[in-house]
C-alpha cells in the first residue's frame, strides 16, 4: 500500500527498514523530528519575517516585484544609485536626481522648487490655468533667430525723478471746431486719449515758444473735446492759438 511520512524528508542515502509496522513509524518520527520545515507564512498570515522563517509562493507574489511581468508597486521604493529606462539607456535618473529623456509630456504644471508669480516674484514656472491657456513665467529671455508674438503687453514698475510723457511723436491735429465754450480737436491719425488725460503742445519756431497743458473733457472718436478755459490757465508762452 502507499503510505505518506510527511510533506518532505531530507534527500540521503537509503536506510534498510526492517518488515516492521513499529519500527517503521519510529523511523518515520525520527527523521521528521530532524528534518523539521521553518514556518512558511502564508499570503493572509500576519507573522513578521525572520531569519527562521519564509513566504510561501503566493506571499512572494504578492510582496515582491517582478522582473519578468508588469506589475505595481504600492509603496515608495527609493532607488539609491538612480534608475535606467529603455533600451541602451535611453533616459535614467542618476543618484542626485539629474534625469534624461528623450522627450517629456507634462499635462499641467511644470515649476522651480519655490514659486511667486507677480512682477516682484521668484523662481519660475509653467502651467496651464483655469481657462485651458499656457502660461510661463520665468526672469530673462533670450531668442536668438525669430520670436513671433500675436499680442504683446508691457508691465515695468519704476521710479522717475522729473517729467515722462508717453505719447504719439509727431501728431498731427487736422480741425479746431469752438461750439458751447469747449474746442473740438480732430487728429489726421487714430485718437489715443482717454477722457481726462493730459494733452500737451510744444513748438519752437525762432523766437516764438509755444507751450501748454490741457485736459482732456471727452473722446468722440478720432475728436476730443477741450473747454476753452483750459488754454486761459494753462501756462502758456509766448503767443500760440
Amino acid at each position: 500500500m502507499d503510505l505518506e511520512i510527511s510533506d518532505a524528508l531530507q534527500t540521503g542515502a537509503l536506510d534498510k527498514v526492517n518488515d516492521s509496522i513499529g519500527e517503521l513509524r519510529s523511523y518515520a518520527k525520527s527523521k521528521a523530528e530532524g528534518t523539521a520545515l521553518p514556518d512558511i507564512i502564508r499570503s493572509w498570515d500576519n507573522t513578521q519575517p525572520t531569519d527562521n522563517n519564509l513566504f510561501s509562493a503566493r506571499r512572494s507574489q504578492t510582496e515582491h516585484l517582478s522582473k519578468k511581468y508588469n506589475d505595481r508597486a504600492k509603496g515608495k521604493i527609493i532607488f539609491e544609485k538612480g534608475a535606467t529606462f529603455g533600451a541602451e539607456e535611453a533616459a535614467g535618473i542618476d543618484e542626485c536626481g539629474n534625469a534624461e529623456v528623450l522627450t517629456l509630456v507634462v499635462r499641467e504644471l511644470l515649476r522651480s522648487a519655490r514659486f511667486v508669480d507677480g512682477l516682484g516674484g521668484e523662481g519660475w514656472q509653467l502651467w496651464i490655468d483655469e481657462s485651458g491657456l499656457s502660461n510661463l513665467t520665468i526672469d530673462k529671455l533670450t531668442v536668438r533667430q525669430v520670436m513671433t508674438v500675436l499680442e504683446l503687453l508691457t508691465e515695468k514698475i519704476r521710479s522717475v525723478g522729473g517729467q515722462i510723457v508717453v505719447s504719439a511723436a509727431n501728431g498731427k491735429i487736422k480741425t479746431v471746431e469752438e461750439a458751447s465754450g469747449y474746442y473740438r480737436i480732430t487728429f489726421e491719425q487714430e485718437n489715443t486719449f482717454q477722457t481726462h488725460d493730459l494733452m500737451r503742445c510744444q513748438t519752437f519756431t525762432g523766437g516764438n515758444l509755444k507751450s501748454y497743458w490741457v485736459e482732456v473733457a471727452a473722446v468722440d472718436g478720432n475728436s476730443v473735446l477741450v473747454e476753452t478755459s483750459e488754454f486761459g490757465t494753462s501756462g502758456q508762452s509766448g503767443r500760440h492759438q
